[in-house]
């Protein structure tokens, strides 16, 4: 059990460190705003405290403590950029480590994912190439088994591919059109002249019986499947 747990993950790396990244970026977001006013807070301590430093002039102080002088303008004046910088990193030290993580979830999915994506092209070439290789030696041996075999591939490629709004004319066969019938999910061969006597039969029996299936029921030679 453990193991299959184990073999998932290592399957799903990538994915699951790029969901870790995103869960970073909102913790980030929610980690700064809080951090924000935490650090606003920190900056209006520390002014507070220049009203007891004597090293501020006494102007100032009474400027401080009377709000005439801004906390931007103060912490900016008499707060050093080295406690400024510590105070910062205090504050913000939760928003830096989740953004340090998210960064790094990124980067290594993104290299997973590079090296996933290149391992896959180069087994896709190999599986490509002995497919070519097992192919010409059936054409070879077997060219008409192969045949065979090309037309049921052709015909399940042709049902998943083709509209299904419309019948569809695809390719020639055989001196005949390939179509696709879409309602029947049906592929048949026809010229153009069986394609229009098919469509002026179908015309008819709608505009004189109303039920088409009864009469190609009826006339099984008016069906060209």
């Amino acid at each position: 059990m453990l193991e299959q747990i184990i073999s998932k993950v290592i399957a799903h790396r990538a994915g699951i460190m790029l969901g870790g990244a995103a869960v970073g970026v909102v913790a980030t977001a929610i980690l700064a705003a809080k951090d924000s006013s935490k650090h606003h807070m920190e900056v209006e301590f520390k002014v507070m405290d220049l009203e007891d430093d004597i090293t501020v002039p006494e102007e100032d102080r009474e400027a401080i403590e009377n709000f005439e002088m801004s906390v931007p303008d103060a912490y900016q004046k008499y707060v050093s950029k080295k406690e400024r910088a510590i105070i910062f990193a205090k504050s913000y030290w939760r928003t830096g480590m989740a953004m340090a993580v998210t960064f790094g979830l990124m980067v290594l999915s993104h290299h997973t994912m590079v090296k996933e994506i290149a391992a896959t092209s180069a087994a896709l070439g190999i599986m490509t190439s002995k497919y070519k290789e097992l192919d010409a030696t059936l054409k070879e041996r077997y060219p008409e088994a192969h045949k065979k075999i090309h037309k049921i591939i052709d015909e399940r490629n042709a049902r998943k591919e083709l509209s299904n709004k419309e019948l569809i004319k695809k390719e020639t066969y055989d001196g005949r059109q390939r179509y696709y019938d879409p309602w029947s999910k049906q592929i048949f061969y026809a010229t153009d002249a069986q394609i229009k006597e098919a469509e002026c039969t179908v015309n008819e029996s709608m505009a004189n019986m109303g039920n088409v299936s009864k009469h190609l029921r009826n006339n099984p030679s008016s069906q060209i499947f």
